[in-house]
């Protein structure tokens, strides 16, 4: 398990929200010298972009946590980014 936020008693498996290879929609919640620690905490931010494992395809959102891939209909998990207002 890996402590997403410093100092909080709340650790979540860092593959159940994000995995190598999606678009992420976050904020700077602090930097360091060579390094930035982001944060997805707030609805609008998360995934926005995930590809399946399996198939290859762009998956689609079936909830805010989690995705589900068109042609195997194979769900992951993520946190998904809230949908944003086009104006």
């Amino acid at each position: 398990q890996n402590e997403i936020r410093p100092k909080s008693s709340l650790e979540v498996e860092i593959a159940e929200c994000i995995r190598p290879g999606d678009v992420i929609l976050a904020r700077v919640h602090a930097n360091g010298e060579r390094d930035f620690i982001l944060t997805t905490a707030e609805a609008e931010l998360g995934v926005i972009q995930a590809i399946c494992e399996s198939s290859g395809c762009e998956m689609t959102p079936t909830s805010w946590k989690e995705m589900q891939c068109p042609l195997t209909k194979v769900k992951e998990p993520r946190k998904v980014a809230k949908p944003r207002q086009v104006r």
